[in-house]
């Protein structure tokens, strides 16, 4: 009986311990603080994104003030959407960036264009505000799958990154003297990205299609290019829904439609005639 208890004790440890966060970002890039001279304790309060939302309190992480959270569940993200961004921390004027990555391309770093999803910085404007809020696009071609994002409050009192250089790095080289960050806190979570639904069975194709300009913010044109004229136009939102928008002005190959009333974000246009249905994507600003 006494070696039963033992194993299940172990067991339960074993399972605790799978449980528990993670401080090894491989295969990501290193991410924490040196804190040479002095212990300065900013941190992270909360982080939410989505249907992801996590309070990690008002004390920092410990050893270099990093952590990956690798055992929350996995929130979904579509393609093409749009999601509210939100980081509560310490504030003070002493914070000199956040920044918030997400690696869409899933190629192990954060380094690609528009991965940066949030930047603040001290030097424009001199007050980072608490929380620090954007909203966030899924990029309609972002890889699909389970990826890294990466959430950073940092002061660098050596203002390595200061006058002279205006973003944060992800990593925690600093790009000059290769050294650690001097003072913050960065949280790791994983992320699934879903692809966008409701659109197959497309049977013309896109070629013969145009919306100009695109992306566009009030008013599109679509166009026909092909001798069949159109019979129905729709504007669907990424689940392939249908979205009301009025139609301004149409000829035999073209449809004006004003779409200044629905929100920021990927919709496709959809035009059916005799030939069959054919869809594209535009941007909505």
């Amino acid at each position: 009986m006494r070696k039963k208890y033992i194993f299940l004790g172990a067991a339960l440890l074993l399972s605790s311990l799978s449980m528990a966060q993670s401080t090894d970002p491989a295969p990501y890039c290193a991410a924490g603080y040196d804190d040479d001279f002095m212990a300065v304790e900013h941190y992270i309060s909360e982080v939410s994104l989505g249907t992801l939302t996590n309070s990690s309190g008002t004390t920092q992480a410990s050893g270099n003030h990093y952590i990956f959270y690798n055992n929350l569940a996995t929130q979904n993200f579509t393609q093409g959407s749009n999601y509210n961004l939100s980081v509560s921390h310490d504030g003070g004027s002493s914070i000199h960036f956040i920044a918030v990555y997400i690696d869409f391309n899933k190629d192990g770093d954060f380094d690609d264009a528009n991965e940066r999803v949030m930047q603040y910085t001290i030097n424009d404007p001199n007050t980072i505000p608490n929380p620090a809020t954007t909203v966030v696009t899924i990029p309609a071609n972002a890889a699909t799958g389970v990826t890294r994002m990466r959430v950073m409050v940092i002061e660098d009192d050596e203002y390595t990154w200061g006058a002279s250089n205006t973003n944060a790095t992800p990593c925690t080289a600093d790009g000059s003297t290769g050294g650690s960050l001097d003072w913050g806190e960065t949280e790791d979570y994983n992320i699934n990205i879903t692809a966008l639904t409701g659109i197959e069975n497309q049977s013309i194709s896109v070629e013969n299609i145009s919306v100009s300009p695109n992306p566009a913010s009030n008013m599109i044109e679509v166009a026909f290019n092909n001798q069949n004229n159109l019979s129905t136009v729709n504007v669907l939102n990424i689940n392939g829904q249908k979205v009301n928008v009025p139609i301004i002005n149409r000829s035999e190959k073209s449809v004006s439609m004003d779409i200044s009333s629905i929100a920021s974000g990927i919709y496709f246009i959809e035009i059916q005639n005799n030939q069959g249905v054919g869809r594209v994507k535009f941007n909505k600003l």
